[in-house]
C-alpha cells in the first residue's frame, strides 16, 4: 500500500490522499474526509485515478506528482482544477 499525501486547488482547496493498493484499487480523501474508491493504472511516469465521477490525470517528476482533475458527470462535468502532490514525504 501506497500513501500521497498533497493539495487540490479548487473551491476552497484543501488536503488530498490518495491510497493505493498493489491491485489497482484508489481510495481517495480530500477536504470532505469521505473515502472515495477508484480504479489506480500507469504507463511510465503517468498515472491516472478513475472514481464515479472525476478523473485525476498526472505526471510524476522526481518526487512530485502533479496535474489536472476534472469533473466526468454531474452538473460540474467538464470543470477541472489542479493538484500537487510531495510524494517524498
Amino acid at each position: 500500500t501506497l500513501v500521497l499525501r498533497g493539495r487540490e486547488e479548487w473551491g476552497a482547496g484543501g488536503k488530498l490522499t490518495f491510497t493505493l493498493s498493489p491491485d489497482g484499487e484508489v481510495v481517495m480523501v480530500d477536504s470532505t474526509d469521505s473515502p472515495v474508491k477508484g480504479k489506480a493504472t500507469s504507463t511510465g511516469n503517468r498515472f491516472t485515478f478513475r472514481f464515479d465521477n472525476c478523473v485525476y490525470e498526472g505526471t510524476m517528476r522526481g518526487s512530485a506528482l502533479a496535474g489536472e482533475a476534472r469533473y466526468t458527470s454531474g452538473t460540474s462535468v467538464g470543470k477541472s482544477w489542479s493538484f500537487p502532490i510531495d510524494c517524498g514525504d
